[in-house]
């Protein structure tokens, strides 16, 4: 037995007690999962019987009589899936389950009856005899059933359930499709098995299990004083179907030294609601800068330990009467990729990758060089790799499967197809990228996604500068190529041309030159929609035109497109609900290469998934390296009436004397609040105020002074903590406020 699936214990014992006494209705138990075969042998297949003896197969699933005249005479079939349960936690206790198998049985004969069996032993390992023996006196599952072309449902009884709760200890059940009328030797099913990609077996399991989150980690943020006491504040939330205790870690430091510390524990918060957990004051230090806070939450056997973790930074500032360069919304620069042994700057064939299983950021340097480099947001650091063996060039891009691994193609007129595994920092090459309707090798316009679907991931390939279009079966190790990309204005995908997954059901992929954005369903398998490409004129641009060139690249995040305009600064925003296309604060042109360099070749963009935050390679024969922080729900540039209102360190500030907010007395008692500010320039703002939920409670445009103060009603806020912000062109200020009883 694995270390990982040790017994129940008294917590799942307890919530057996809590189903049976209704305490937690099977209702509630809404968790659904669905589990697959791996794709290795003999976890499906067939048994045949025969005169000859027992034989197993694999990989397609048959029950009935053998019509293969190469079998032996009166051959009969049995067939079996074994299912992977690593996916469920320890501490899943099981309500229903259903078994969805797909039928291809030929002709219309009649599919024969079957019931489903439990399988006492393991069938990849077992002898064929034992299989067959275990199928055909194994209990009862689901009852008698005949069935035709398509998919069928099988719903589980009770000793199904439980045999899949007993499998939580091995990581596996296996069940049997049983033929059980021995006198009637005519007609056989034909079921697919694990190699089928969208019609693989899957067994579809509801559940309840513990599911804790940190939503957003409330203070420290912003700017905190030097020597100013702060109470840490994390919100976590329970989306799990139980409730359970839980302990929260949480760090602060400065890149290099660990200023802060602590774990606490946390009673059980409330199935469906969040709450603020408070941990011990902080004094910030006196020395001032840019500090970074880690949030861990602790819960052996969580449901979903995506959600476990999560990083935000905030500022050390020394005086408030001292000019400051606080962390705000928008691009900063952060610490460049090393220049390497041969000191070359980035250029077309570099990319990036965020792998979630390690919190790292992969950097591909390009220039035809093979440099690789993982970079840790929580301590800005950069670290050389293994190289790869070769040269990345025009075409090259890298994507990580968040599961231990890195995929790479090489471009540079190579179709050479790379794996790059994380924990034995060694490149492995897979099969090459086949030539395709166009017949042409990696080049300019390539960009490629992973896309986990039906329990196997996969690599979708754009390959330009054609139409060809290919998905790359990661556990199977082949190929496919799939119906080319559409067409449009030109049969040709350019340098600028970029792909980008929705993480749900669609791929969307930007055509350079003619800003053609195009939808790829990938539950039809089909290109549906051409929908509105980037704009070419701006208002930053004065409304000349500006088409996308090399380096144009994006990703997802937040329900939306995030790009990058390469041969100009722009960034762009796309929202696929709206199919509106918003400009957002452009990358600065200026950075540690102390010229004005615009995004270009080998730019590319990520998101961070364990901070609102993504990173970019400026790319354009630079080492620049930024960061860009997502304002909550980026209202301060949404509105279509007036020039765009960019905040950030990258604004157009007019000018550098200090800004800062300020509350007096805070915590405020009484119904009014004073903001005390001072900004670069008079103008108008936007004032706004989130509450710990991080839901918009006020949002007002206000007209500034130099410096003044706004005074504000606080009839319509309960008590609670509350982050106030004014934000306007060149600045975006910040202060947490306490509103006493």
């Amino acid at each position: 037995m694995s270390p990982k699936r040790l017994a129940l214990g008294m917590f799942g014992i307890g919530l057996i007690v809590l189903l049976s006494s209704g305490l937690i209705s099977l209702a509630h138990a809404s968790m659904v999962r669905n589990l697959y075969p791996q794709h290795e042998h003999y976890w499906t297949g067939r048994v045949m019987n025969a005169e000859n003896g027992y034989k197993k197969l694999q990989p397609e699933v048959m029950f009935g009589k053998s019509s293969d005249p190469k079998d032996p005479a009166e051959s009969k079939w049995q067939g079996y899936f074994k299912f992977d349960l690593s996916p469920l936690p320890d501490n899943a206790v099981v309500t229903q389950a259903s078994l969805f198998y797909y039928v291809i049985s030929p002709g219309n004969e009649p599919v024969p009856w079957t019931y489903v069996t439990v399988i006492a032993n393991d069938p990849v390992v077992a002898e064929p005899e034992q299989v067959w023996t275990d199928i055909v006196q194994g209990t009862v599952a689901a009852p008698a059933l005949q069935s035709g072309r398509g998919w069928v449902e099988r719903q589980l009884n009770a000793a199904g359930v439980a045999a899949i709760a007993a499998g939580l200890y091995q990581d596996w059940v296996a069940f049997g499709l049983y033929k059980y009328d021995e006198d009637d030797i005519t007609g056989k099913g034909h079921v697919k098995g694990y190699e089928a990609e969208k019609f693989r077996p899957y067994l579809r399991v509801a559940y309840a299990a513990a599911n804790m989150a940190i939503e957003a980690i409330v203070a420290p943020a912003g700017d905190v004083q030097s020597g100013a006491d702060v109470t840490p504040l994390v919100q976590v939330a329970n989306r799990g179907e139980v409730e359970v205790p839980f302990e929260l870690v949480l760090t602060i430091g400065d890149g290099q030294w660990v200023m802060y510390d602590q774990t606490v524990s946390v009673e059980p918060i409330p199935v469906g609601q969040s709450a603020l957990v408070s941990l011990p004051d902080w004094t910030a230090d006196p020395l001032g800068g840019e500090r970074v806070v880690s949030a861990t939450l602790i819960l052996a056997n969580d449901d979903d330990i995506s959600d476990n973790h999560l990083v935000s930074w905030f500022k050390v500032v020394i005086a408030p009467t001292e000019p400051n360069d606080p962390i705000r919304w928008g691009w900063q620069e952060v610490r460049p990729l090393p220049p390497g042994p041969g000191n070359k700057p980035v250029r077309s064939g570099a990319w990036l990758a965020v792998d979630k299983a390690t919190g790292l950021v992969y950097a591909a340097r390009g220039n035809r060089t093979g440099d690789f480099y993982a970079y840790r947001p929580t301590n800005g650091s950069w670290q050389e790799l293994a190289a790869l063996p070769g040269r990345f060039g025009r075409g090259a891009r890298g994507v990580a499967d968040g599961k231990g691994s890195v995929f790479a193609i090489r471009g540079a007129g190579t179709r050479e197809f790379w794996r790059y595994s994380i924990s034995e920092n060694r490149w492995e090459r897979l099969a090459d990228v086949p030539l395709g309707p166009s017949e042409k090798k990696l080049g300019n316009g390539t960009d490629m996604v992973h896309v986990e679907q039906y329990g196997l991931d996969f690599i979708y390939l754009l390959k330009g500068p054609k139409q060809d279009f290919l998905r790359y079966n990661v556990q199977a190790g082949t190929w496919v190529v799939l119906d080319a990309a559409p067409a449009g204005a030109s049969p040709k995908w350019k340098k600028g041309s970029f792909l980008v997954y929705d993480n749900d059901s669609r791929l969307y992929a930007h055509k350079a030159p003619e800003h053609e954005l195009w939808v790829y369903d990938l539950g039809v398998d089909a290109w549906v929609f051409q929908g509105p490409g980037m704009p070419y004129a701006t208002r930053s641009t004065g409304y000349r035109p500006k088409r996308i060139k090399e380096g144009g690249s994006a990703t997802w995040r937040e329900g939306a497109i995030y790009a990058l305009k390469a041969g100009t600064p722009q960034f762009w925003r796309m929202d696929p609900r709206t199919q509106v296309w918003a400009e957002r604060e452009p990358m600065p042109e200026l950075g540690t290469t102390l010229k004005n360099v615009k995004v270009g070749q080998g730019a590319d963009i990520v998101s961070y998934p364990f901070g609102r935050v993504l990173y970019a390679l400026k790319g354009n024969k630079t080492f620049e390296f930024w960061r860009y922080a997502m304002p909550p729900q980026e209202i301060l540039n949404d509105s279509p009436k007036e020039p765009p209102q960019y905040v950030g360190v990258a604004g157009p500030a007019e000018g550098q004397n200090a800004s800062f907010l300020s509350v007096r007395p805070n915590p405020v008692s009484g119904k009014m609040l004073n903001l005390g500010y001072v900004v670069p320039a008079a103008g108008q703002a936007w004032l706004v105020a989130y509450d710990a939920t991080g839901r918009i409670v006020i949002s007002r445009k206000v007209a500034l002074e130099r410096a003044g103060r706004l005074t504000l009603s606080l009839a319509e806020l309960s008590p609670g903590t509350y982050m106030f912000r004014v934000a306007g062109r060149g600045f975006d200020l910040q202060t947490r406020v306490v509103v006493a009883d």
